[in-house]
């Protein structure tokens, strides 16, 4: 069966071949050679570095094909002679392209560490590694016109299936220590990556509550292991989800890309919360 192809450039692979020509490095006969961030790895390489994550089922031929198209075509021509970006280049790049080379570089480097992680995957048939690499496809930013005017539609839910998997088993005494020793030190538990505090915005209802991560990912084992208080970072459940995603971040990773991104966008109105009234302030973000 041929494995399904997202012929559509990502939001993320947009913004890594922006960043490889507007940074290239001029060489000798007018060579071109990928920016100081991926060292000495020439363009293909720095392509065959993205590919599993970006890939989107493609074959590798494909996906540099794909990526120099448009690093030589419409980002090019930006770059050089101030050609329009195409519509859906502009809608993923109208803020990527102000952001500090240094943001940016914060943004792909987790790209390049993942690379490591999903090659000590654990070996399984090669009929599984092609459907894996299949499911790797990075969602587009917006659902298409298509999608978004279409009207409310019925899809069938809810019947019963019996499913086997295999769970690594967590210890919630682990989890009860660590979000005690946080809060008895900070008075609070708020997340490290952006600092939300359920208590303070939902009050009671949300008092005690965060969620704990594995700093050293509980997919690596393979035996029983120890786990220390200090590889539990507290994070709200939004980063929880975000930092499990392809590529992983680390927690700090993950913050340094929310702060980028707030010092970028306008301040947002924030919603009440349903134990404040309307005459009380709600708490600040």
């Amino acid at each position: 069966m041929a494995r399904a192809v997202s012929e559509e450039r990502s939001p993320e692979m947009v913004r890594l071949i922006y960043f490889l020509h507007k940074y290239t490095r001029a060489t000798t006969c007018d060579r071109y050679q990928p920016p100081t961030e991926f060292g000495n790895l020439n363009t293909r390489q720095v392509y065959d570095q993205f590919f599993e994550q970006l890939g989107g089922g493609r074959s590798s031929e494909t996906f540099r094909g794909s990526a120099e198209g448009l690093r030589k075509g419409n980002i090019k021509e930006h770059l050089e002679d101030g050609t329009p970006f195409l519509p859906k280049c502009e809608v993923i790049l109208q803020s990527w392209q102000h952001l500090p080379r240094e943001q940016q570089w914060a943004y792909l480097q987790p790209f390049l560490d993942q690379q490591s992680a999903l090659r000590n995957e654990v070996r399984m048939p090669a009929s599984n590694r092609t459907a894996l690499s299949a499911t790797r496809t990075v969602l587009p930013a917006s659902l298409p016109p298509q999608a978004a005017e279409a009207e409310d539609e019925e899809y069938a839910e809810g019947k019963e299936r019996l499913q086997l998997h295999r769970r690594l088993e967590r210890n919630l005494t682990l989890v009860r220590r660590k979000k005690a020793q946080v809060s008895t030190a900070s008075g609070k538990l708020a997340c490290e990556a952006c600092d939300f505090d359920f208590a303070r915005f939902y009050g009671d209802l949300g008092a005690g509550f965060a969620e704990c991560h594995h700093t050293r990912p509980m997919a690596e084992v393979r035996v029983e292991r120890k786990t220390k208080l200090s590889e539990l970072a507290v994070v709200c459940s939004n980063c929880h989800r975000m930092l499990h995603r392809r590529p992983f971040y680390t927690v700090d990773q993950l913050r340094r890309v929310i702060l980028a991104l707030k010092a970028q966008r306008q301040p947002e109105p924030l919603l009440w919360p349903a134990n404040l009234s309307k005459n009380e302030n709600p708490p600040s973000a």
